[in-house]
């Protein structure tokens, strides 16, 4: 409960209303694909949290996990990929 208040709080901050540019050139039902490729080896870790702050964003995002928190990683391994509109219904 904390954790999802201080997402919104910190969306609220970051994001405000949205960006003017981005909302009046992207159509609404445009949808748009990225993935997290990692860029050297390491631990990874706030997959999770970052699944949750996008589905703050974006309810109906799609959040393809490929690798957990905790997980040693190489340079050019995918973490995750989302799939969903390009213009979020974040409103604060």
């Amino acid at each position: 409960m904390y954790l999802r208040e201080f997402i919104i709080k910190s969306l609220e901050e970051d994001v405000g209303p949205g960006d003017y540019s981005s909302l009046s050139c992207i159509d609404h039902d445009k949808e748009g694909k990225a993935q997290l490729i990692i860029k050297e080896e390491g631990v990874l870790a706030g997959v999770e949290l970052a699944e949750l702050i996008f589905k703050e964003v974006e309810p109906q995002i799609f959040f393809d996990k490929k690798i957990s928190d905790g997980a040693l990683v190489k340079k050019g391994d995918v973490a995750f990929i989302i799939h969903g509109k390009s213009v979020n219904s974040f409103k604060g």
